[in-house]
């Protein structure tokens, strides 16, 4: 993908022949070393952070333990003491989740929202939304001389209804109270939400997000945000992924809004199209890191929902390097244009590298699975240990 070559071509400049990062205030070429982490809260620490240009960090040998509840990496506008005054940054596979544990055995690209720029920010670091507390930090400083390149575009979206291969991008959501608002809806799949710029002051009570099942009132299901349906605390231009329960699709639903239940008003919802086509929730397996030299059993693959088109599998099997094989794979064939993917991370849905069936067949979608064991091999030139995981 364009963000995969992307990040290459910054790995290539810090860590290939070509230029290395140098010292503050840089030369407006070059990548800046700002200096590391050290050793803070729930490990957080890194030995160096490079600004590489106008909207690119690499953060070197990044740690963190993972058990820290509503941590995020994060662009700071104000003084470093002032959280609210600031925005979420996606961490290195474009998920607005709270951070997974970090081992400091790996470099990771944080790659700013589009329409920022380093030389916005007064600080760059990492918070925990939890508890209101910084667990790293690195100032900007107004004199540092950045390389300016193009803005990347981290994610291409449809508009709408749509053609079921990628999300689509329903615009502006527009509040009414409160302070709602979001600079993007996208609906990246038939379970998940993505909201852009997202902002609520939070002083209302019970006020949750909500498919609408009808045109007018505020009738539907509670939607989950990381995994819950609890009340929602305060956003101020916040990225977050919010996803639809199980047994449910974007379907069952005519609007997406903001919700006070216990008032039952909408703070401000905005219309799904009727014909919208987006891509089904991908049943996904993480490939765990190794040589892969014996057959690997992962255990089942999906849960067979109808939401889901009944997708699963149960044994997933990695037999070598080029060959995977799904044992009892069910699949109702009705969703367009879906095929067997390889990611290079485990988070990003619907983009990655498309494999052919078991009859080494590129067709356009896989047809209907009934139980059978089918086996898939990879491409030419091509290897597990390539791909973080498989959907």
């Amino acid at each position: 993908t364009e963000l995969t070559m992307f990040l290459l071509c910054v790995l290539f400049i810090l860590c290939g022949n070509a230029r290395s990062a140098v010292e503050k205030p840089g030369n407006g070429i070059d990548p800046i070393s700002l200096g590391g982490w050290p050793q803070a809260s729930h490990l957080t620490e890194a030995s160096d952070v490079i600004l590489v240009d106008e909207h690119t960090f690499l953060v070197k040998n990044f740690v963190f333990d993972g058990d820290a509840p509503a941590t995020y990496f994060w662009g700071f506008l104000g003084d470093v003491t002032d959280i609210d005054n600031g925005f979420q940054i996606a961490n290195e596979n474009e998920s607005f989740g709270t951070l997974p544990e970090y081992t400091g055995n790996k470099d990771i690209t944080i790659v700013l929202p589009e329409g920022r720029k380093v030389s916005d920010l007064t600080y760059f670091g990492v918070i925990c939304k939890a508890v209101n507390a910084v667990f790293a930090s690195t100032e900007i400083e107004s004199s540092l001389k950045i390389a300016s390149v193009a803005s990347p575009t981290l994610s291409d979206y449809d508009t709408p209804p749509g053609d079921g291969t990628r999300g689509v991008d329903l615009g502006k959501l527009t509040g009414t109270q409160h302070d709602v608002g979001a600079s993007q809806v996208i609906i990246l799949n038939e379970q998940t939400i993505r909201l852009v710029g997202f902002s609520y002051d939070g002083t209302a009570p019970e006020v949750v997000f909500v498919g609408l099942t009808a045109e007018t009132g505020v009738t539907g299901t509670k939607l989950l945000y990381q995994g819950k349906t609890e009340a929602l605390g305060r956003f101020r231009n916040e990225n977050l992924d919010v996803t639809i329960p199980d047994g449910m699709t974007i379907h069952d639903f005519k609007r997406f809004g903001v919700v006070c239940y216990l008032f039952r008003v909408s703070f401000g919802d905005i219309s799904l199209p009727t014909e919208l086509n987006v891509p089904t929730q991908t049943m996904m397996m993480t490939i765990p890191p190794g040589n892969m030299m014996d057959p690997l059993d992962l255990g089942p693959m999906g849960d067979g929902s109808s939401g889901n088109h009944f997708t699963k599998a149960d044994m997933f099997v990695i037999v070598d390097q080029r060959t995977i094989k799904l044992v009892n794979f069910v699949y109702d064939g009705q969703a367009p244009k879906t095929r067997f993917y390889g990611f290079q991370t485990p988070t990003v849905i619907a983009t990655g590298e498309p494999f052919n069936d078991e009859t080494n067949d590129d067709r356009e979608s896989i047809r209907e699975y009934t139980g059978e064991t089918i086996t898939i091999t990879l491409p030419a030139g091509k290897k597990i240990s390539d791909y973080a995981s498989f959907g």
